[in-house]
């Protein structure tokens, strides 16, 4: 996990370089070909966590301006929140400008048993995703959102794992930097597409061989994060065209 994870902050920090030296044409061409990568780069998420959130997204109301300069390195199913994956991580530190922190996305996720800390000003919840405990969540300054927090809802979580010391015990937290509104549709098109793939090549529809394709999921023996897929993006922002079975 490790390895690709290396992989994935590499690729996205190299992207955010060249970014600031193309042209618009030229960044257009190159985010349709790295949408097809084995990687799924920083740059690439950001338009799509901006145009799939639009104004509903974030913790302000200049949430959408701040997406564009706010770096995801990586999206990761709750189940590799691992305490050996967040000393692998504190590993690449001093952090700074020239070695920004890592920030990780959980994509469609709950957050159960909210609760104020710090004299009201902090947020701390665990994190459930596809149905299973996902570890213990802490959310600076979110204070004001607990109302939010307590609905019945999913979030795209953006944070960073990190090591929490605490009463001779060290357990890893995820450290909140952005929550956001998941999508409508995600789990429906999820749970769709999931069956699709346990029946077989035989009962896919084109927008499913498609998402299958861009994702590799062959090759990743279907252990990739469905963000990934320009199409299953595309999908969710067209949430009248979700495939079926035939």
């Amino acid at each position: 996990m490790s390895d690709v994870l290396h992989r994935m902050i590499a690729l996205a920090r190299e992207l955010g370089e060249l970014e600031k030296k193309l042209s618009d044409r030229d960044l257009t061409a190159l985010r349709k070909l790295l949408n097809r990568a084995p990687v799924f780069p920083a740059t690439a998420l950001l338009l799509a966590l901006d145009y799939l959130h639009g104004e509903s997204c974030g913790t302000c109301s200049t949430e959408r301006d701040q997406l564009h300069s706010f770096i995801v390195d990586a999206i990761v199913p709750g189940s590799a929140l691992t305490l050996e994956l967040a000393s692998e991580l504190d590993r690449m530190a001093p952090f700074g400008l020239g070695n920004p922190d890592v920030n990780l996305l959980v994509p469609s996720c709950e957050a159960v048993d909210p609760s104020l800390v710090g004299e009201g000003k902090h947020v701390r919840f665990r994190v459930r995703h596809l149905g299973r405990d996902a570890g213990s969540a802490i959310a600076f300054g979110f204070g004001g959102q607990l109302d939010r927090l307590r609905r019945e809802a999913r979030y795209d979580l953006v944070f960073r794992l990190k090591e929490n010391r605490w009463n001779g015990t060290i357990a890893p937290q995820l450290v909140v930097r952005r929550l956001l509104d998941a999508p409508d549709g995600y789990e429906e098109l999820r749970n769709r597409l999931a069956a699709l793939w346990r029946e077989g090549e035989g009962s896919w529809t084109p927008e499913a061989r498609a998402i299958f394709t861009e994702l590799e999921l062959e090759l990743a023996q279907g252990k990739r994060q469905l963000l990934e897929s320009e199409t299953f993006r595309a999908l969710l922002e067209r949430r009248d065209a979700l495939p079926r079975a035939a």
